[in-house]
């Protein structure tokens, strides 16, 4: 999807009230673009399973990029509600504990994040928040490698990541829209 679905009518809103577009909201629709259609990157040098890890890592940094923009667009942090109890449920498990144990270990990740993801792995709670900022924040400010969260081991994990930034994108999408039907 390569605009957040309500994008059209959040312009036809602004147009037929006169309404000046959100400046914030046309960077928001930016990344949530980039994120949304961003399946392969290039990589040198690379195995096609690293590649696959890495884009799946990307992606979930993509993914909280948009959600961050909508978040600060809509002045509401924390709005996009990220409770996905499948998806936490496979993070905990034999696939996905490791990149929960990777970004617990992460020095990139901050303390509040880690208090989070360990009670998402003790199955206290089922938010997804602190695992999508610490994929994000560990792999472009820190420690995370395809290798240390053992995404080069499986295929499942690999696609599991990925899973992750598909459904933080359809969360953001749905606050977004959730946006516009209260547009007046």
């Amino acid at each position: 999807m390569p605009n957040p679905s309500a994008f059209g009518r959040y312009h036809a809103q602004c147009k037929a009230t006169g309404r000046q577009e959100h400046r914030k909201l046309n960077v928001f629709a930016a990344h949530y673009r980039l994120a949304s259609s961003a399946h392969v990157t290039t990589l040198s040098g690379l195995s096609d399973r690293s590649i696959d890890a890495y884009n799946s890592c990307f992606r979930v940094a993509m993914a909280w990029t948009a959600l961050e923009s909508l978040e600060s667009a809509v002045s509401s942090r924390g709005s996009v509600g990220l409770t996905m109890p499948d998806l936490a449920q496979r993070f905990r498990s034999q696939v996905g504990a490791p990149v929960l144990q990777a970004l617990i270990a992460s020095r990139a990740v901050h303390a509040k994040e880690k208090r989070l993801l360990r009670i998402l792995e003790a199955g206290e709670s089922d938010d997804v928040r602190a695992l999508a900022y610490g994929i994000r924040n560990s792999l472009l400010h820190g420690d995370l490698t395809a290798s240390a969260a053992k995404l080069t081991d499986s295929k499942k994990r690999r696609a599991l990541v990925f899973d992750l930034a598909s459904d933080v994108l359809d969360a953001v999408n749905r606050r977004f829209t959730k946006y516009v039907q209260g547009m007046r």
